[in-house]
């Protein structure tokens, strides 16, 4: 015989379900995944920037370039040694009697420029009238306005090249 008060009850309707939770969820997973992965992608771009300017440094130390840092650079007087200038604004005004490497922000070369350049930073301006006998080796630019002269090879690019290489552009 059976119990009428023990008899299994029916199970309840299933109620409308909600996929709103769910829904968020996905969507915050989604949102720190796609934030870890830019990151780590500036983190990576970081160490490659970092790693190209200690490869432009050390190249040049060891070919046994004299190291001038600052802020902003301005050298009146042509250097007489191979120098590795970094700064934020170098302007060179009156040339140099070595090959220089400069690297950091931006650089005004005016002037005669005995020897080769070598360039990496954001924006390069050779002055009307300036001349480069050497060669113009652009590691990383952005910019590079050329009004002078290269005698050399221009090696390299830059993500904008205006001017002719051979051509001084002096008014």
């Amino acid at each position: 015989m059976s119990d009428p008060t023990t008899s299994p009850t029916p199970p309840p309707e299933p109620g409308p379900v909600d996929y709103t939770r769910n829904t968020n969820r996905f969507m915050a997973i989604g949102l720190i995944i796609v934030g870890v992965s830019m990151v780590a992608l500036m983190v990576f771009a970081g160490l490659q920037v970092d790693g190209a300017l200690r490869d432009f440094q050390q190249r040049h130390l060891d070919q046994g370039y004299i190291e001038v840092d600052g802020r902003t650079i301005t050298i009146e007087s042509p250097p007489s040694q191979p120098s590795l200038i970094y700064a934020a604004h170098v302007t060179l005004a009156a040339g140099s009697q070595a090959s220089l490497a400069i690297y950091g922000g931006d650089a005004v070369l005016e002037g005669r420029f005995e020897g080769d350049i070598a360039f990496l930073g954001g924006t390069l301006d050779l002055a009307p009238g300036a001349v480069i006998t050497g060669d113009l080796t652009l590691d990383v630019a952005k910019h590079v306005t050329l009004r002078g002269m290269v005698n050399g090879q221009v090696h390299g690019g830059a993500d904008r090249l205006y001017g002719d290489p051979k051509a001084d552009q002096a008014p």
